[in-house]
């Protein structure tokens, strides 16, 4: 099936598997903000796997999503077994675009992203960048799921 479909990219839409697409994205004493995703019409799914030192991992699921009739905020995340969230996603739009912001929370925590699903109109950036102005963000709230 994979050679039918072809396999996801930072850049196309397709199968995203565990040897592909995966990025990391680190806090350690600071705080630290991340641009992480572009989308004009498009939709973006991540899942991402939080690891905390000396603390067990939670896992998320995040479904970005950019249309023009679209109310704010663009997007949902989901947790699996934590009640509280390691990171904040924020959306911001500029014209047709949906810019993403990520600021993790806690200090010594990565986040590993897995891509499932990158539209054609969709674009995962992951570098850093600096404090957005917060009058020109909507928080996405993270919402808890399953609980272990």
């Amino acid at each position: 099936m994979g050679e039918l479909i072809g396999i996801v990219s930072l850049e196309k839409i397709g199968l995203a598997n565990k040897n592909n697409v995966r990025f990391e994205l680190s806090r350690l004493e600071t705080d630290t903000w991340f641009h992480l995703a572009m989308c004009n019409g498009g939709k973006i799914e991540l899942i991402s796997a939080a690891s905390l030192v000396g603390a067990p991992g939670y896992l998320y699921y995040i479904s970005l999503v950019s249309h023009k009739s679209a109310s704010s905020p663009y997007g949902k995340v989901y947790s699996f077994g934590s009640q509280s969230a390691d990171f904040k996603l924020y959306s911001k739009k500029e014209e047709n675009v949906i810019h993403y912001y990520l600021n993790i929370t806690r200090n010594w925590l990565s986040l590993s992203f897995l891509p499932i699903f990158i539209g054609k109109n969709a674009t995962i950036l992951a570098e850093n960048a600096d404090i957005p102005n917060f009058e020109e963000l909507t928080e996405i709230p993270v919402e808890s799921s399953i609980v272990r």
